[in-house]
């Protein structure tokens, strides 16, 4: 990223959330800096001509073909060329590349992206031939959606992958897609959606780094941001059900997860942890500089507000991170929530002492400090959890005598003082929030077993445990 690149985003940053909450986010990035040894994953020769070998000798009738689609425009001559390349060099060869031109000229064949393919055409014919890359040119720019629709229609592959016109796939991609498929095929529940980890590189495609490395399909860690973005595929039946919208656009793909994910079991939504696409960031990409497609993120809050149906999404500080704001009786709204709990604080300006648990008892986020957001902001992002802190929960109505026999502790709420997190334009502030009454808790010394045992029954009920960090609970013991 350049240094005209971070200064704006250091200014933008400033002008949003003040002196104080730009001096707590640039100590904690220079720390992440500071700890981060991230290096790209590397494949070895033998490693890859075994894919490839697997790949072709697999049977006709286990074959999945994949759909890739890339709709581009005026694309960098470079960075197309390189975004080609890592397509025609992948370990698995059942695919097609879909390429939607929206660039001037396009339709008469004088586009930069044409000229382009056909110097590397000239080059390898038999890598570019019709049935492994599709060159459709278009008759004018739709936007990102409906030129992206335009590819989606053309799509005849069992899945399709969305590729970015200057990003780059590893060479293992789509062989590690199709693994899994193969993989839920066999087990007789076979993905519809699936997503990836993914990494950033520089202009150059020289130095990569900020790898996303992302837990399995998290449902309420979607509405605060699109953390699945990278390399995405999806059956292209499902796909097609669900088409791009142009009033989306800049968040046109975080509104189509949103809608192809709605009412998928977390089994038929598959994540490979595994880095397979690389996100290239050069001044006037979102990546390097959110500020350069602001209307991206406004369009991400909308898209978030249309599927909540009557929740607002709060942007927090960091821009594209929202807050699904429950106003009134959240239970009400959200009938598959069983539970909500917060974060402890051990002081106004202290550390995470409590909050959301893993299964065996420990914190995910302890020990943070108050003002930091944590490994790509999670720790101030609503997640679904296994369990939760019992000093910062509320329980659904329905299930507070359940409450009671599986923990042994009474259920009664009082309004409790919290600390709410720093959103756009507004410092941290102190407000409050019907909680349990922590009065009932005194004289426990075990608050682990009974919180996880309690976390079980939730999900053993059909219900979720929300992870809200916005109720920030002060615990001065």
């Amino acid at each position: 990223m350049s240094v005209s690149g971070n200064l704006k985003r250091a200014y933008l940053y400033l002008r949003r959330n003040g002196a104080v909450g730009t001096w707590y986010a640039a100590t904690e990035e220079l720390k992440k800096r500071g700890e981060e040894d991230y290096k790209p994953p590397v494949y070895s020769v033998d490693l890859l001509l075994s894919q490839r070998t697997l790949s072709e000798t697999m049977p006709e009738a286990e074959r999945t073909h994949f759909s890739v689609l890339v709709p581009a425009y005026e694309t960098n001559p470079r960075h197309l060329r390189e975004m080609l390349l890592s397509v025609l060099r992948q370990t698995y060869p059942f695919f097609t590349l879909i390429l939607a031109d929206a660039s001037p000229g396009a339709a008469t064949g004088e586009s930069s992206v044409f000229q382009t393919l056909e110097e590397l055409r000239a080059e390898d014919g038999k890598d570019l031939a019709p049935e492994r890359i599709t060159y459709l040119p278009l008759a004018e720019n739709g936007g990102i959606s409906e030129n992206t629709n335009r590819a989606l229609e053309q799509a005849t592959g069992d899945y399709i992958l969305l590729l970015d016109h200057d990003d780059l796939l590893t060479p293992n991609a789509l062989f590690e897609m199709a693994r899994a498929i193969s993989e839920g095929r066999k087990a007789e529940n076979v993905p519809l959606v699936l997503y990836s980890d993914e990494d950033k590189c520089d202009g150059e495609a020289a130095e990569f780094f900020s790898p996303n490395l992302k837990p399995d399909f998290d449902r309420a860690y979607l509405y605060s941001n699109n953390y699945i973005c990278h390399l995405l595929c999806v059956q292209t039946e499902l796909a097609k059900e669900h088409p791009f919208r142009k009033e989306y656009d800049g968040a046109q793909d975080f509104d189509f997860i949103l809608r192809v994910t709605k009412g998928l079991s977390p089994e038929q939504i598959c994540h490979v942890p595994q880095v397979l696409y690389h996100w290239r960031c050069h001044d006037l990409s979102t990546a390097a500089n959110p500020a350069s497609k602001r209307y991206a993120y406004d369009a991400g809050r909308r898209a978030v507000e249309d599927h909540l149906e009557g929740v607002r999404a709060l942007p927090l500080a960091h821009v594209g991170f929202y807050l699904p704001a429950f106003e009134g009786d959240g239970f009400a709204l959200r009938p598959e929530l069983g539970c909500v709990g917060g974060r402890i604080l051990s002081g106004f300006h202290g550390r995470t002492v409590g909050g959301l648990m893993e299964v065996d008892g420990s914190l995910r986020y302890g020990d943070l400090p108050s003002d930091y957001s944590g490994y790509l902001h999670r720790a101030v992002l609503t997640q679904e959890a296994p369990a939760l802190d019992l000093r910062c929960i509320r329980v659904r109505q329905e299930l507070r005598e359940e409450f009671e026999k599986v923990t042994g502790i009474p259920y009664r709420e009082r309004l409790t003082p919290i600390r709410t997190l720093p959103r756009e334009g507004q410092p941290a502030q102190m407000g409050g929030e019907m909680l349990l009454d922590e009065a009932l808790l005194e004289g426990i010394e075990d608050l682990t077993t009974p919180a996880l045992a309690w976390g079980r029954r939730v999900c053993q009920l059909g219900y979720q445990m929300l992870y809200y960090p916005d109720w920030g609970r002060i615990w001065k013991k």
